[in-house]
């Protein structure tokens, strides 16, 4: 069979060579502005591509990207990078991050954050914190406004040098048994009223100093050890 028969091996675009100044369609591509900036309909710049179909790309070296502008990046689906090595980000200006659904970060290794300067948390919803072992804060100065607070504590241990409270109204409702140790203890009320069920105390030392006492009681007992220690029994009467 000869080779050359005057037949078409393979089909063109063009059935007819003698037509090929006429270009077929380019659908999304403008050939009327191919040499301009608007050469890729929907775009502009003096490089377009347009693919239709999947794109696969293999590098086995190192690749260098500078963009000396701005840089625009929409994945309409989903999409997956996965790093090997390290990463390091550098950002000069500012960094906006915006989630419209749930985030998930899992970190298998030790993490270190350092902010330079104030950092500022708002949450509209609940935030849940679970610590599996301890959780160690350590704060030159710590500042909260909370308008209602509720603890709830198996045992807990406090090592405090120096502390002072100021408290509007405060309501203690201890459901077991409550023990306090001082060495120094120091209170300076301004209004001071105090109403139990059963009260006992066992004190090595008590003086008192006081402008005016005012008492007002139906029966007390009192027992004070001495030599001959009885016990004395009073009947208060209103400032009595």
């Amino acid at each position: 069979m000869p080779v050359f028969d005057n037949a078409v091996k393979t089909p063109l675009r063009v059935a007819d060579p003698g037509s090929d100044k006429t270009l077929p369609s380019g659908g999304s591509l403008s050939y009327g502005t191919i040499a301009s900036t608007g050469g890729l309909a929907g775009g502009s710049g003096v490089d377009g591509k347009l693919v239709h179909g999947d794109r696969f790309q293999t590098i086995d070296s190192n690749i260098v990207t500078f963009i000396g502008s701005n840089e625009t990046y929409t994945v309409g689906g989903n999409e997956d990078f996965t790093v090997v090595g390290n990463t390091t980000e550098t950002l000069i200006g500012t960094y906006t991050l915006m989630v419209i659904n749930t985030t998930l970060m899992l970190f298998v290794g030790a993490v270190t954050e350092i902010f330079m300067t104030s950092k500022t948390e708002t949450f509209v919803g609940q935030q849940d914190s679970n610590d599996a072992t301890a959780h160690y804060e350590n704060k030159l100065f710590d500042l909260e406004n909370i308008l209602l607070q509720q603890q709830n504590i198996g045992a807990t241990q406090a090592n405090i040098g120096v502390q002072m409270q100021i408290i509007g109204m405060l309501a203690q409702f201890v459901l077991g048994i409550n023990f306090g140790v001082n060495t120094l203890g120091i209170q300076a009320n301004g209004l001071h009223a105090k109403s139990d069920g059963l009260s006992a105390k066992v004190q090595g030392f008590l003086g008192k100093i006081f402008g005016v006492e005012g008492k007002a009681g139906g029966g007390e007992v009192r027992a004070a050890a001495g030599a001959n220690a009885l016990p004395d029994v009073r009947v208060l009467t209103p400032f009595g």
